[in-house]
């Protein structure tokens, strides 16, 4: 009987008391407070102060906070003084760099067009065969699972990370002779996260690298985690990188049409 109960309260005391926050304070500057979605009391932010999407931040002038994102190690900073929610700060801090993304692959789509690249490839918009968006980013996982348990060496694309203060900030080279849209897989022991979301839209569809081209991502800080590994990745298509990590969590073993992925 007292085995059991040792037993018992062991398992017990395994258990996590409460499922972490994605987001956490990374660092202030100035006046930020924090009231939680449920209260009426603020309170100076603190280092890894634990945020909900509804909490709301009270930020003095010339005053910003930066936001920790646990689920890909990026940082937001977000600089406007006033009343916000850490939903709206994020969200604000995500469509700037999603905007400046947009820019910049628009730019990249003009040259891209000027110098007569195949029309074929997805970047300038093209279909692929009707293939289906869900076929599509399962086979994408399936072959992202492979990549990340292998040690091959990559010849077409090149990371680096390059230090940003007390972060870091993605440098990515396309070394093949098409464009493609890059990004980067975290993998931590059996966890695989791809670690740029992008929603597909137009504005936001991912990072294009013209074939030979270079970029440094400094509207993409992020924290490096201890112990991970990271590749970095390229399809002649953009997609949903919230679906992709979802496909990548499910471990699908099917392997559909892999049309357009580089590695």
């Amino acid at each position: 009987m007292k085995k059991s109960l040792l037993i018992l309260l062991t398992t017990m005391l395994a258990l996590p008391l409460g499922a972490q926050s994605r987001y956490s304070v990374y660092k202030t500057q100035g006046s930020v407070q924090v009231c939680p979605k449920t209260g009426s009391t603020w309170a100076d932010a603190v280092r890894k102060q634990e945020l909900q999407l509804g909490d709301r931040l009270q930020l003095g002038q010339q005053a910003a906070v930066t936001i920790f994102d646990n689920s890909n190690n990026l940082l937001y900073t977000y600089e406007k003084a006033g009343e916000c929610t850490v939903m709206e700060a994020v969200r604000s801090v995500r469509n700037k760099a999603g905007a400046r993304t947009g820019a910049v692959n628009a730019e990249m789509k003009r040259s891209i067009q000027s110098h007569g690249a195949n029309p074929g490839y997805g970047v300038l918009g093209a279909s692929f065969r009707g293939q289906g968006e869900a076929s599509y980013t399962d086979s994408l996982a399936v072959r992202l699972r492979r990549l990340a348990f292998t040690e091959k060496q990559n010849r077409q694309l090149s990371l680096t990370l390059l230090p940003d203060n007390d972060a870091a900030v993605f440098q990515l080279q396309n070394k093949s002779d098409i464009p493609l849209y890059v990004n980067v897989l975290r993998v931590n022991g059996q966890e695989i996260t791809v670690c740029l979301e992008f929603d597909g839209k137009e504005e936001s569809e991912g990072v294009l690298l013209d074939a030979g081209s270079q970029t440094r991502l400094d509207q993409y800080p992020f924290v490096v985690m201890e112990g991970a590994r990271y590749l970095v990745f390229g399809t002649v298509r953009s997609y949903d990188t919230r679906s992709l990590q979802r496909a990548l969590k499910r471990g699908d073993g099917e392997d559909a049409l892999t049309a357009g992925f580089i590695y």
